[in-house]
């Protein structure tokens, strides 16, 4: 098992205290599950800065049969939210972008978290 972060990709902090919001924007675990199943064989394209200081792997993921870009499907998605961290912002502007048109789109857990608080 490799323990791995995928990068440019944030969870949504919660803004609303209420309990039943907490687990839908903290995370969508079956949506990344859905995008990367068990065994799903992937291709990891490393930055400048290959690990962050827990040792994690820090990784744009492709799924290696139909070269979906994880990283980016996320944004689109409105699942997340973009952080880039130098050496690491290969991607910095495109994930902006995907992100700021989910927002606009209202999609997925935008309606229900709202902004990300800067």
């Amino acid at each position: 098992m490799l323990a791995a972060r995928l990068r440019a990709w944030q969870v949504r902090p919660v803004r609303d205290e209420r309990r039943d919001l907490i687990g839908t924007c903290a995370t969508d675990a079956s949506f990344l599950k859905g995008l990367l199943p068990p065994g799903e064989i992937v291709e990891i394209e490393l930055g400048d800065e290959p690990r962050d200081r827990y040792s994690r792997l820090l990784g744009y993921v492709r799924r290696a049969g139909d070269g979906l870009f994880v990283n980016l499907e996320l944004a689109i998605s409105g699942y997340a939210t973009d952080m880039a961290i130098p050496p690491n912002t290969t991607w910095a502007d495109v994930f902006a972008e995907a992100v700021q048109l989910a927002e606009q789109d209202q999609a997925s857990l935008w309606p229900v978290c709202g902004v990300m608080a800067s």
